[in-house]
């Protein structure tokens, strides 16, 4: 492990510890295709990334890729040329680039994991989930699909609701006029000692703030709310996230609001993709005065 260690500091400065999520550019299609269009050159580099403590040679890549070692010469000498992998003393390792390569190509197989891990992706609209949080949607990997039955439609309410009463600050981007939803909303947040951060439409705004005014009052003088108004376009997208979960809903793609089906997350990665999404409703719209409105 020490000699894999000093040849990858003499030859590329290799530092796993600097990159981050921002280095991840799926744009750059090109370097990603030769890696894709080949097997044996997508299990090589998965290898010397995924044991790179380890010595990799010949040998160990022969056991991983299953191919005669002139074909692992061969597409080794590829990645060379690529500038992918580089070669000390018959041993195999990743460059800088092949790193950073290999981790969005890892990435870009969990984006397709979820994918196909349940239709509830395929069969909604994604056109309001921007394209940077569908190339960051491995963050929901450790989610779970929270979906009615035919003898119980009310899981998903039951769930929300659940997860609602035991919430302190709240981060809700609300597209629906929902009567069951908001007074849990509402009925949490002044019973807690959290917030309430909400984003919604004109017509959602000024059905809330009719329906809820003397509640909405009350959490204005205890300074326990904020809200803001999206005026360009409708929203389609069900966003609630707190400290401790993300929970997503969608639209079918003919306009239906699906009440169905939820995807909810509790792992770190998830909280933080549900909080920047709802951050960047809340920069689409405009915070409302509420101390003038009232």
């Amino acid at each position: 492990m020490a000699q894999i260690m000093n040849n990858t500091q003499k030859c590329d400065d290799l530092d796993l510890g600097n990159l981050k999520e921002e280095t991840f550019d799926f744009s750059n299609f090109q370097e990603l295709r030769n890696i894709i269009s080949s097997e044996s050159r997508s299990k090589i580099l998965l290898s010397l990334y995924l044991h790179r403590y380890d010595l990799n040679n010949v040998e160990s890549l022969k056991n991983e890729v299953k191919k005669p070692s002139p074909y692992i010469l061969n597409s080794v000498k590829q990645l060379e040329i690529l500038g992918l992998i580089k070669r000390a003393n018959k041993i195999f390792y990743l460059t800088s680039k092949g790193t950073i390569i290999t981790i969005i190509f890892l990435k870009l197989i969990e984006n397709i994991y979820i994918f196909k891990k349940n239709d509830f992706w395929t069969v909604h609209n994604l056109k309001q989930i921007p394209h940077e949080f569908l190339n960051h949607i491995y963050f929901l990997k450790d989610g779970k699909y929270v979906c009615s039955i035919a003898n119980d439609l009310t899981i998903p309410i039951r769930e929300y609701l659940k997860l609602i009463k035991s919430s302190k600050d709240l981060n809700i981007v609300i597209p629906i006029f929902s009567k069951t939803h908001l007074d849990e909303i509402f009925k949490s947040t002044i019973e807690s000692k959290g917030n309430l951060k909400m984003v919604a439409s004109k017509e959602i705004f000024n059905l809330i703030f009719n329906s809820y005014q003397e509640k909405i009052d009350f959490l204005i003088k205890k300074n326990k709310i904020e809200l803001w108004m999206v005026n360009n376009f409708d929203l389609e997208i069900f966003l609630t996230n707190s400290s401790d979960f993300s929970l997503l809903s969608l639209f079918f793609r003919d306009g239906h609001y699906d009440n169905a089906n939820l995807l909810l997350d509790k792992s770190t990665k998830g909280i933080e993709w549900g909080l920047k999404l709802f951050n960047y409703y809340k920069d689409k719209g405009t915070i409302i005065q509420l101390d003038k409105v009232l």
